[in-house]
Formats: C-alpha cells, sequence, structure tokens
C-alpha cells in the first residue's frame, strides 16, 4: 500500500513546488518512489512558477523553470493520506478540510520577495519535506501514526493512529429525520451529518423552531463535537475526529455495529449502516497491527504495547 501526500497551495507556483521538489528528492534518495506518491497542485494555479522560486530553488540545487502551475482537483487529493497545506489555509481557500490528515506549515508566501528571503523559504520547506518521509518503510495508513518530536525525529503513537481513520466513516453518518428537521426550521437540511452545510446551521443557524426532543438532540451533538477553539472550527477536521473517538469508545464497550447505531441514534438521532461501521471497524484493526508492528521495528514496545491493547478492544 502506497502512501499519498499532496502538497496543495492557492497559485502553486511557489511553496508547493518548493515542497514537491524537496519531497521528490527524499523520497529517491530514500528508495521509497513504490510506496510513496506524491501530488502538487493549486486551487487558482498561476501561469508559471514564480521567478523569485526559481532562482532560490536553483541555488538549492534544483529546476523547476520548466514546471507548470496545476489545479489541485478534489479528486487529486481525495485519497490522500496527508493534505500539507502551505500557511495559506488560513485565507479560507486551500482546502484544509479535505480528506485525509491536513498539516498546515505556515510557510511565507516567496512572491515577490527578494532572493534572499526566497532562499529562506526554500530552506524552510525543506527539513518539513524530510519529516513527512519515513525512516522505516510505510506498510499502511499507519503513517497517521507518526509524529515528530523537537528534534524531527520520527516517533509513533498508537493514540494517533487510533483516531487516524476518521475521514471514511464520517461522511457515512446521518441525520435521522432530516426532512423533518428541514420542515420545522424551514431550510434545507442535508441528510449528511458532517456536510458543510450541516454544520453551518449546527454551528451559527436558528433551532429555536425545532420541538424540543428534536431540539435537544441537535443541541447535543454540537456541544460534543463542534465545541471547539478553532479559528476554523468546525471545518478544522475536530468534530470528525471527536465522533471517530466517540465510535471507537462505543466498540471498545463491546457494542457490536448494530447495537453502536442504535446508541448513536438514540444519543444524537444520527444513524449509520452497520456494514460501514463494520469497514470502518476493520480498516482501524488493520492501521493498528500495521503501527505495532512499525513500533516494533522502531523499537518502541511502549507503542507496540499500546496498539495491541487498542486492537484488542476493536476485536473482542
Amino acid at each position: 500500500m502506497t502512501t499519498t501526500l499532496a502538497f496543495v497551495c492557492v497559485q502553486n507556483a511557489g511553496r508547493s513546488q518548493m515542497a514537491y521538489a524537496f519531497a521528490e528528492r527524499e523520497r529517491a534518495a530514500r528508495g521509497l518512489e513504490s510506496e510513496i506518491d506524491l501530488v502538487t497542485g493549486g486551487t487558482d494555479p498561476a501561469d508559471h512558477v514564480h521567478d523569485e522560486v526559481v532562482a532560490a530553488m536553483a541555488d538549492a540545487g534544483f529546476d523547476v523553470a520548466d514546471r507548470t502551475p496545476r489545479e489541485a482537483t478534489f479528486e487529486d487529493v481525495r485519497d490522500a493520506d496527508y493534505v500539507l497545506t502551505m500557511g495559506c489555509s488560513a485565507e479560507d481557500v486551500c482546502p484544509a478540510g479535505w480528506a485525509g490528515e491536513n498539516r498546515d506549515w505556515a510557510l511565507d508566501d516567496p512572491d515577490g520577495r527578494r532572493p534572499g528571503r526566497s532562499r529562506q523559504s526554500a530552506t524552510t520547506s525543506q527539513p518539513a519535506s524530510a519529516r513527512c518521509t519515513t525512516n522505516s518503510r510505510p506498510t499502511s495508513t499507519a503513517e497517521s501514526a507518526r509524529d515528530s518530536d523537537a528534534a524531527g525525529t520520527i516517533r509513533f503513537s498508537a493514540i494517533a493512529a487510533y483516531l487516524g481513520v476518521t475521514v471514511a466513516v464520517t461522511d457515512k453518518i446521518y441525520v435521522k429525520n432530516h426532512r423533518q428537521i428541514a420542515s420545522q426550521i424551514d431550510t434545507r437540511f442535508p441528510k449528511s451529518a458532517f456536510s458543510g452545510a450541516t454544520l453551518d446551521i449546527l454551528f451559527t443557524g436558528d433551532l429555536s423552531d425545532l420541538d424540543e426532543t428534536t431540539r435537544d438532540k441537535v443541541l447535543d451533538f454540537a456541544e460534543d463535537f463542534l465545541d471547539c477553539g478553532c479559528d476554523s472550527n468546525p471545518y478544522c477536521g475536530h468534530p470528525e475526529r471527536k465522533f471517530v473517538r466517540y465510535l471507537l469508545d462505543l466498540r471498545a464497550q463491546g457494542l457490536d455495529p448494530e447495537s453502536m447505531v442504535n446508541v448513536m441514534t438514540d444519543d444524537y438521532m444520527v444513524y449509520a449502516y452497520p456494514g460501514d461501521l463494520y469497514s470502518f471497524l476493520d480498516d482501524a484493526v488493520r492501521t493498528l497491527e500495521a503501527v505495532e508492528d512499525l513500533a516494533e521495528v522502531d523499537d518502541r514496545p511502549d507503542e507496540a504495547d499500546r496498539a495491541s491493547r487498542k486492537k484488542r478492544e476493536l476485536t473482542r
């Protein structure tokens, strides 16, 4: 299984091109061409790579003069394990909430800067790109279980892996009686619990016209999953991660998928198809198995034990 990294910016003419070039070199140096796929693009691509970037990257040993900025479509990054934005997500342009784990690097935009400052952006991009590759070759989505410490060395976190199978299942969580809700508040209310329009209504909408029972369930859902201090809340990914933690905790209590559906419906008036939860739990188990193997290879027995315990919670 390959790990896919998507380097996304607005114009795809500066920071994302720099990071992509460093990542290409790092991948080749580690012999991971068959195991790591790289994608880059912009949400509003420019006509050409910035001249300052071409000059700065030439100083660093790269020729990017012939590269053409391209559009990053949703399809490009839908299945990416990591979506790496370049500090522009705060502008509400870069797709920081797309599928996969998002990392925002907050790099300075080199466009229009003098060459010395552009070279600084280039050198800043390098170690971050290097940390996205691996010292041990990845075998599954367990890449999401790797963090970097202050020294830049890779370490494993079973807890991160435990929550790293977030996106696919939250796309399959649905609001029960969503048509009734739409009728009561006199506005369209999507079926998908985590769609952008649903989150908008839950976060800022007027729910006063809902009947008391429905309003209580909806407000409980908003309080438990949308209560986040991020500036981009509720689009920061934390609501989805909190819901995944909720699902995994239900399974850790010994509930099968059918019972999990009953509980989430009673708790929040949302539901899923049991088959989707079976697939989600199977992915979680396989992720934890890979984390356990990788932690053992990296001589981290504590993390291997934690992954093993979490795996037993899901399979008992």
